[in-house]
């Protein structure tokens, strides 16, 4: 397995590796991406729209609200690939400040983080007019019976069941952008 780094015409160098599957990524390697990736999330999230115009304006935000560092590091590394700019919230008060700061293309969102719940934040997507007709894509560890439908009914476009593979979601994003 071998580090790419790939340039994506905006003088910005992507890190990715020639393997498939992100869990075949060696610890070390993960932790001093993560690391390095949110550094440079940091920078986004303090100068905001000043560092919004370095990005190409052709390139749809997605907004992946989640605790898992890991994960929504391979997520975005999964994103990028197909093409989508990503912001990171790592939990839900952060991530719904951040859907009108960024006005993401699309939303995909935990419903188990610590503070707000991902079900909060739906709510109140929602309410609000500026929010309210983004879509949303649920993930979730979570196995509660009636959860899709009231999920559904608070506005969520799907509903994924972790481990979900990172395609799907990606696909997801495919899916839902191609056909707005």
């Amino acid at each position: 397995m071998n580090l790419l780094l790939i340039d994506d015409n905006s003088d910005k160098f992507t890190p990715q590796f020639d393997s498939p599957d992100f869990s075949t990524v060696p610890e070390s390697a993960i932790a001093t991406l993560i690391a390095l990736d949110e550094c440079e999330e940091q920078q986004l999230h303090t100068h905001g729209a000043h560092r919004l115009a370095e990005y190409p304006v052709d390139r749809p935000w997605v907004l992946c609200i989640d605790d898992d560092a890991e994960f929504l590091h391979g997520l975005k590394l999964k994103l990028q690939q197909r093409g989508y700019d990503v912001v990171r919230a790592h939990e839900g008060e952060e991530g719904y400040k951040f859907a009108f700061k960024f006005n993401p293309v699309m939303i995909l969102l935990d419903l188990h983080m610590p503070h707000t719940t991902g079900e909060e934040v739906l709510a109140q997507l929602r309410q609000h007019p500026d929010t309210s007709r983004i879509p949303v894509v649920i993930m979730t560890g979570l196995n509660e019976h009636g959860l899709e439908l009231r999920m559904h009914s608070l506005g969520a476009h799907q509903v994924f069941r972790k481990p979900v593979p990172l395609d799907a979601l990606a696909d997801a994003v495919d899916h839902y952008l191609n056909n707005a």
